[in-house]
């Protein structure tokens, strides 16, 4: 049976403006590592978002959460170069836009077919 003490976690909180961010780590971590890790992170959310503020985390948080996953998985970083975690960004986001066209080519073939039908 684990103690009370070994389950509690360390909560790292760092305030940009209005913007709070909250990480739960180990009490082992280092909390200087994970404070550059917020700090790396909004820096990251404000070259994308251009100025980050709260509505473009509430309107834009697919994109907030494709930025943390470049930049954080299973809890270790994994990528600190911004231009890198913005490049494959930009890349999801053509990848993204090419599904969208190709979606909306393959509508209007389907639609082309429906009026010839009639």
């Amino acid at each position: 049976m684990r103690h009370l003490a070994d389950l509690l976690l360390l909560l790292s909180v760092r305030s940009y403006a209005s913007l709070y961010f909250v990480f739960g780590c180990d009490k082992s971590d280092n909390e200087l590592i994970i404070l550059e890790t917020i700090h790396k992170y909004v820096l990251t959310l404000d070259r994308y978002f251009e100025n980050v503020c709260e509505l473009d985390i509430i309107y834009g948080f697919d994109q907030a959460y494709f930025i943390l996953d470049e930049f954080v998985m299973a809890g270790e970083v994994q990528e600190t170069s911004i231009k890198a975690i913005l490049k494959h960004i930009y890349e999801q986001n053509m990848l993204e836009k090419g599904e969208v066209r190709a979606l909306d080519r393959s509508l209007a073939g389907a639609r082309a077919l429906l009026d010839i039908r009639r």
